[in-house]
């Protein structure tokens, strides 16, 4: 026998049918003690029954084979031969063994005959695997040779009868290469073979139109060019599904940028950064850690300086790329700078530890480094956007146009819209590697999605092309049939593509993102649109009102797309109930508001107050439309809003200051401040004294109380029959929002912040009290009633207290472009505020509890507007827990007390 040797099994089948003797055999050959119970163990004779019986199975299937392929059946019957006397060897030494198992030499020989059997078994499989592979071959060069008849042809005649031959290879082959694609293992092999399938398959119906349309057309320089294209689509779709069926080395077409597409900008810098941070310290002086690290960043830089490249977006945020990257690179030489300096000090005192405030400041400079790495991702989230929401729109529209120009007859028509498809083309590529760049989805079936986006860029940047010679054929022979024919097969091929081109951008780059960033964007559009209409430029109107409604239907179509996925009725119900506000009424109420705009532009007319209050109301819908679209995408995923994806990704470097997108009418000729503050941190951190800080802790302290005691009686009703609680409910959140701004923690970063929380929990507080009045009136003349109007009252003080409140601080704030009063003194006032407007709405639920509950018979037959249930108690487990139990367990026994005889005895009386 040959020396073993290991054999790569490349197919789903070899391995199901090799596995089960496999067990059995090593089951045989093991000696280890078996797991199972006694008595259900199969002794030695049951075992080689079972390996006897497969034996027998593989050699009548394996004759079988041998007599239907003569050419292979020499080689066939010797391993037939060879399996057999590895199982007889195998099933005898097996059996000698069993009689002595404590014998090393018969155990041996015992292992030997099974290896030699698994490998003869093996050799077999894999030749009769060859077999399929041969007669896929043989498949694939009866297509080919269809396919160069078909070429060769030179008049209309011969067309349909090489054409009908073309048919019947393709049915054998069909079969062959869909069944040898679901069986490969390797999965670059499985992805290469279904490209090609794909070409084969998709180019069927090109070959008789183009050819007809070539031999009909033979003057006509670009039905030439498509014929000949199509037909080396197919022999090159040929040669790569015969080369991997073979296992030769190759690399297909659509998977030689694959290392474009799957940079994984984003991984690179969440890797980097964590680097950053989690080694600096015990490398201080370690010049090859500092060289790689620097290298790393220069890796980053230089992707997004290529992606950045590669994309036409907006000018401002190209320009904050290179600034990012121009900063990023500063910072890094001033964090590694510091550090050499920190390593030079210890080494002159001979200290070998960071000391506490040399630490900070490390982590301070290191800092810079991470939140600019982090923003320049978040820029070039927003090119994506910038570039879905221009261009992801209607993707077949530019096609649609040509193939429509194509039919007229109109030549001139698709010359012109011939460059701009190409452009059109080259966008969507360029996007695609950008959002496959950048995506920030964990999903273990991303990289599935992004090869499918490969394969879809692949036909995009191919068949555009080829589309735009056929039109070129058709403009000038319109009267043909077999033109548009040719013409119909190359538009619904990329038309398809598209489709799913529009679903992959979702799911790649993620609806979170999406909404996040365009939210951003509608807001700056909305803002210029309402500075051009004061400023009369036409041009900025124009350009921002239409990229604020192409923002939003694009939007609001791509969560059309991302709910058809979801499998929550409830939420998805909602989701849909904004998107068909934001596009069936928002979004037209803009249009018609810009549309009258723009006719008092052109009429050179004056634009009155009440015009441009209209307009501002209406760019104001737009945007709480879409925040509300987003919050509830959210919600659908069991997302806080606090906890977005903005917050997650973003927070270290975002604008910490809200942009307020609509000022009083005093105020309108203001600019809003940009916020330089990229951290929060403790208000009282910001006092400028003792006093003050001793004083605003205090207020945090007693908000603090108030606050709990808020939720103890709020918390324990059940709010789904209850609109006062949940009400409540809704401020509850606002105040611990507000609470955790005074920990430096939470989604309120700034003063402005917790102004416009204030204003939040004012218009809230107005509904209740709107409730608590309702309630009021149903309940009669009595202490309850008189109490609880008392309360409504305290609330509609406090409420207003609060509204003016936050707008008096809301416009101190912003005078002249300077902040004139403290953070600390607005916040609290705000908070004090707050803390009594809390104590009014805990009085005004007991009293409305009272109310509603204890008078229902003096209602005259009309039911209580709200329904009181306590909140059910949490469900608890029927068994504790281990670590539970283990709680109870005593660690250590109790000390035993020793107990002097005397004085036992002196404890008795005598």
């Amino acid at each position: 026998m040959n020396e073993r040797k290991d054999f790569k099994i490349q197919t789903y089948s070899v391995e199901k049918i090799l596995t089960p003797l496999k067990k059995c055999v090593y089951t045989l050959s093991s000696n280890a003690v078996s797991v199972m119970k006694k008595g259900i163990s199969k002794d030695t004779a049951y075992m080689c029954d079972g390996i006897k019986s497969a034996i027998s199975n593989f050699v009548s299937i394996g004759g079988e084979i041998a007599n239907v392929h003569q050419e292979m059946s020499s080689d066939l019957n010797l391993l037939l031969d060879q399996v057999n006397q590895d199982g007889e060897n195998l099933c005898e030494t097996a059996m000698m063994y069993s009689h002595d198992p404590y014998s090393n030499l018969k155990r041996q020989n015992m292992v030997k005959y099974a290896n030699d059997l698994l490998e003869s078994v093996t050799r077999l499989l894999i030749i009769c695997d060859s077999v399929d592979v041969n007669f896929l071959i043989n498949s694939l060069k009866s297509y080919e040779s269809a396919v160069d008849n078909l070429w060769k042809v030179t008049n209309e005649k011969d067309v349909d009868v090489r054409y009908k031959e073309l048919s019947n290879s393709l049915k054998i082959l069909k079969s062959c290469t869909l069944q040898r694609e679901r069986d490969i293992k390797d999965y670059e092999a499985r992805d290469e073979i279904s490209a090609a399938n794909a070409t084969i398959f998709r180019t069927y119906p090109m070959l008789l139109t183009s050819i007809k349309t070539f031999v009909r057309h033979q003057d006509v320089n670009a039905a030439k060019i498509n014929t000949d294209f199509t037909f080396r689509q197919v022999k090159k779709a040929i040669n790569t599904i015969s080369k991997v069926v073979l296992g030769e080395e190759h690399v297909g077409e659509w998977l030689r940028d694959n290392a474009i597409y799957q940079s994984h900008v984003y991984r690179v810098i969440e890797a980097f950064n964590y680097k950053m941070y989690d080694e600096f310290e015990e490398n201080l002086g370690n010049q090859d850690w500092v060289s790689s690290m620097k290298n790393g960043c220069e890796g980053i830089l230089s992707l997004c300086t290529a992606l950045n490249e590669n994309i036409n977006s907006d000018a401002d945020i190209v320009d904050s790329i290179h600034e990012l990257c121009g900063d990023t690179r500063d910072f890094l030489d001033d964090f590694f700078k510091l550090h050499s300096d920190i390593y030079k000090n210890m080494s002159i005192q001979k200290d070998g530890d960071v000391s506490g405030g040399i630490r900070i400041k490390l982590e301070n400079k290191l800092s810079h480094v991470m939140a600019t790495t982090e923003n320049l991702l978040h820029h070039l989230k927003q090119i994506s956007v910038d570039y879905v929401s221009r261009y992801i729109y209607d993707l077949d529209i530019p096609y649609t146009l040509i193939n429509q120009e194509a039919l007229k007859g109109n030549e001139t028509g698709v010359k012109d819209l011939a460059g701009m498809l190409t452009v059109h083309s080259q966008r969507l590529v360029n996007l695609a590697k950008l959002l496959c760049s950048i995506s920030c989805n964990r999903n273990k079936d991303i990289y599935k999605t992004i090869r499918k986006m490969q394969k879809i860029c692949n036909v995009i940047s191919t068949y555009t092309p080829q589309l735009i010679y056929s039109a070129t054929v058709v403009s000038l022979h319109p009267d043909c049939n077999a033109t548009k024919q040719n013409l119909k097969f190359h538009y619904q091929s990329i038309i398809n593509e598209l489709s799913q081109y529009s679903l992959l951008v979702g799911i790649i780059f993620g609806i979170d993102d999406n909404l996040t960033v365009t939210e951003t964007f509608v807001l700056d559009d909305v803002n210029k649109c309402v500075y051009a209409l004061k400023t009369k430029d036409v041009n900025l109107f124009k350009r921002c009102s239409m990229n604020a409604q192409i923002r939003a239907k694009s939007i609001g179509n791509a969560v059309i797309e991302d709910m058809k996925s979801s499998r929550n009725a409830n939420m998805t119900e909602k989701v849909n109930e904004s998107v068909e506000i934001l596009l069936e009424r928002t979004i037209p109420f803009f249009s018609d508001k810009v549309f009258y705009c723009q006719k008092l532009f052109q009429k050179i007319e004056e634009i009155n107050e009440n015009e441009e209050n209209g307009f501002i109301e209406a760019s104001r819908l737009l945007y709480d439309g879409i925040h509300d679209l987003r919050c509830s995408v959210l919600q659908s995923q069991g997302i806080k809003f606090s906890e977005s994806v903005e917050s997650k990704n973003y927070e270290a470097i975002k604008e910490t200051e809200d942009c307020q997108l609509y000022q009083d009418q005093n105020d309108s000729n203001e600019k809003p401040v940009a916020s330089t503050n990229h951290y929060a941190e403790p208000m009282w951190a910001t006092a400028t004294n003792d006093d003050e800080r001793q004083r605003y802790q205090v207020e945090a302290k007693d908000f603090n109380i108030e606050k709990r005691k808020f939720e103890n009686e709020v918390n324990k009703w059940d709010d789904s029959a209850n609109d006062l609680i949940r009400l409540a409910k809704i401020m509850c959140v606002i105040f611990m929002d507000m609470s955790d701004f005074t920990r430096g923690k939470g989604p309120l970063t700034t003063t402005m912040c917790v102004i416009n929380a204030a204003k939040d929990i004012s218009v809230t507080g107005k509904q209740l009290n709107s409730l608590c009045q309702d309630i009021a009136k149903l309940c009669p003349d009595t202490e309850t009633k008189k109490d609880l109007i008392s309360y409504m009252q305290r609330i509609d003080l406090y409420c207003h207290q609060l509204d003016i409140t936050s707008r008096v601080k809301a416009d101190v704030q912003n005078i002249d472009g300077d902040v004139i009063l403290a953070g600390l003194d607005s916040a609290t006032s705000l908070l004090q505020s707050s803390k009594n407007l809390m104590n009014a709405v805990i009085m005004a639920v007991r009293s409305s509890y009272v109310a509603s509950t204890k008078y229902s018979r003096l209602f005259e037959g009309k039911g209580s507007i709200i329904t009181w249930n306590m909140k059910p108690p949490k469900k608890k487990p029927l068994f504790r827990r281990e670590s539970e139990i283990q709680s109870y367990k005593l660690t250590t026994a109790a000390p035993k007390k020793r107990i002097e005889v005397i004085q036992a005895l002196n404890e008795f009386q005598h």
